[in-house]
């Protein structure tokens, strides 16, 4: 916490921080800049955080989550960071949450990219909550720039989605979400298919 993470590279998840089968997972009031999760370069999984060198082929899940990699967790909490810039060749250009509870809320997320979800990609989480972040100029191929949210139990509110750019919901594309959306501002998004949401 209260950590810079600057160009950090992953061959598998996590750019900068990964996590498996924790309890709990912190990041708080931390910068994570230019951080990439992909094939062919250093450690497979946080190169910064959660381990480095060479442990063989990439996963299946390898390229997923630009800046933070978090699965089977108890409950993460990502509290007043900047992310900004980083990059995932699959998904979560700055986070990748599976199977975890927790709060993704006071961040910035600002020039993230990734074939599935520019900023935030968070699936099968029992609950979560999303609020009060400030998304801008975020990029996605084929899913969200914003957050893309698959089988979650959720609260999405007070975020401000501004100048995403993706193929679906350029600010949010949900599946399978149970729970609210509130209190948002979505501004100049585009997307073929939903320019917000």
């Amino acid at each position: 916490n209260g950590t810079t993470f600057l160009n950090n590279t992953s061959r598998g998840e996590g750019g900068a921080i990964a996590g498996t089968n924790v309890t709990v997972l912190q990041v708080m009031e931390s910068t994570l800049m230019y951080n990439t999760a992909k094939v062919g370069a250093g450690g497979e999984r946080g190169t910064a955080v959660g381990g480095s060198g060479d442990w063989g082929p990439p996963s299946p899940r390898s390229q997923n989550g630009g800046a933070v990699f978090v699965e089977d967790c108890g409950r993460a909490t990502i509290f007043q960071n900047v992310f900004m810039g980083n990059l995932a060749k699959k998904a979560g250009g700055a986070l990748w949450q599976t199977k975890c509870s927790g709060d993704v809320s006071e961040n910035t997320f600002r020039n993230n990219a990734g074939q599935n979800a520019g900023s935030v990609w968070q699936n099968a989480c029992r609950k979560v909550t999303v609020a009060d972040n400030r998304f801008v100029n975020n990029t996605a191929d084929k899913g969200s720039a914003g957050v893309e949210m698959n089988q979650c139990n959720a609260d999405i509110g007070y975020n401000r989605f501004s100048y995403g750019k993706s193929e679906k919901g350029a600010a949010l594309y949900l599946q399978g979400v149970v729970g609210d959306v509130h209190h948002c501002v979505f501004e100049n998004n585009a997307a073929a298919f939903g320019g917000a949401v």
